[in-house]
């Protein structure tokens, strides 16, 4: 699938950003949807809650992938086994395909059978 290399790449991306706790650039390069799902504030603490309970990022496998095709554009929703330092968790990307190819955060659902109530 056409989408599967740049949707690999701005996982990776997500997950060099949030190591390295710039949560701020995160946001910056993530869709204006994304951006208003909750006060700049609330998604702030949001990503360093992630970061601080799961640590560093050491590995993603992707399980699935899908294209949604809107009438407010083309989606792309890919789901990763990923590995971080304290646990394993289901990552559920949902990327806004731009005119040029590009992708940028739409959505972003994190899964554990109990890591992430701790």
């Amino acid at each position: 699938m056409a989408d599967a290399g740049p949707s690999n790449d701005a996982v990776r991306r997500f997950h060099s950003l949030l190591d390295s706790r710039n949560y701020e650039e995160l946001l910056r390069e993530s869709d204006e949807d994304f951006q208003r799902a909750e006060s700049h504030e609330e998604l702030l603490k949001f990503l360093a809650d992630v970061h601080s309970k799961l640590g560093a990022s050491h590995d993603s496998t992707r399980t699935y992938i899908g294209v949604i095709f809107t009438t407010n554009g083309t989606l792309v929703k890919v789901t990763y086994q990923s590995t971080f330092e304290r646990g394993k968790v289901t990552e559920t990307f949902t990327w806004r395909k731009a005119v040029d190819g590009g992708l940028s955060l739409h959505g972003y659902d994190i899964y554990s059978n109990s890591f992430l109530s701790k």
